[in-house]
């Protein structure tokens, strides 16, 4: 397995998953947090895409009114 900086993976179950992990200066605790990003299933050394995001759409005017 390569080491990539920035992609951490992880176990969860018996599945890999890839995350992009970026450090963030968190001002009131006076510390850097990790801040993870789901990238997809880590599967025999690539990462693969398992969803597309879909925003859900607004189909009459009446709901959000």
């Amino acid at each position: 397995m390569k080491k990539t900086k920035g992609i951490e993976i992880k176990k969860v179950g018996n599945n890999y998953y890839a995350y992009r992990v970026t450090m963030v200066w968190d001002k009131q605790l006076k510390r850097r947090r990790k801040i993870p990003r789901y990238l997809g299933k880590w599967i025999n050394g690539k990462i693969v895409r398992t969803t597309k995001r879909r925003l859900g759409g607004v189909y009459e005017f009446g709901n959000i009114a």
